[in-house]
């Protein structure tokens, strides 16, 4: 249950929302070569966001599918059954639920994107991911509703749980490290190729048609 409650379908799509809009297509729009491309002919950037979103959505539902089994077997193995439980309650409820979708709405990327953009390999380090923790956490602070943080964090402080949560804070990093690292399967990545070439050809020839059109009149 504990699982279910900090990585359930909803918050699995709010997380894919949000690494959409702030690490695929930002991305895009800092480079050169495509900023000119959808300046000159409009919607490019765009375009190709649709046209590999399947196939990103897919290789998001595999990666996380392999983080609920991780958790699942960190929480069986440093968790007691009445813990975990305890800790599914506050996560499981409103409250809870309102905590972790305004960190996820709010969750930094800055450094882990700086890192990527800067690294051939696309890898994100340990200590650029703390960095975007902490900011998170300082964004949460200031967005989330005094009144809510007050009481998510006066329910977690008094609870049976939040000593053996705090010792698996080093593990679950780590997870989440590898989880940001993860590439696409060989599979993914051939898709995720031909959706961009039948894309870029299609769109190439709208472009075209459009300039011909213009030209005619």
């Amino acid at each position: 249950r504990f699982v279910g409650a900090i990585a359930s379908e909803d918050l699995t799509t709010l997380m894919f929302e949000r690494d959409l809009r702030t690490g695929f297509e930002p991305v895009l729009r800092q480079d050169p070569d495509a900023s000119q491309f959808d300046a000159e002919c409009p919607g490019y950037i765009s375009g190709m966001t649709a046209a590999v979103r399947p196939i990103m959505r897919e290789s998001h539902d595999r990666d996380f599918a392999w983080y609920r089994g991780e958790l699942e077997a960190l929480f069986r193995d440093e968790m007691t059954e009445v813990q975990a439980g305890s800790a599914a309650d506050l996560f499981g409820s409103d409250l809870g639920q309102r905590f972790l979708a305004t960190a996820i709405n709010n969750y930094s990327v800055e450094n882990s994107m700086s890192e990527i953009l800067d690294d051939d390999e696309a890898v994100v380090s340990a200590e650029a991911m703390e960095s975007d923790r902490q900011e998170t956490v300082r964004r949460l602070q200031q967005v989330m509703p005094a009144a809510d943080l007050n009481a998510f964090t006066s329910e977690m402080m008094r609870s049976n749980w939040v000593s053996a949560f705090s010792n698996l804070q080093p593990k679950l990093s780590q997870l989440q490290l590898e989880l940001a690292n993860r590439d696409f399967s060989p599979e993914e990545g051939a898709e995720f190729d031909k959706a961009i070439a039948r894309f870029v050809d299609s769109h190439l020839e709208r472009c075209d048609a459009a300039a011909k059109g213009a030209g005619k009149e």
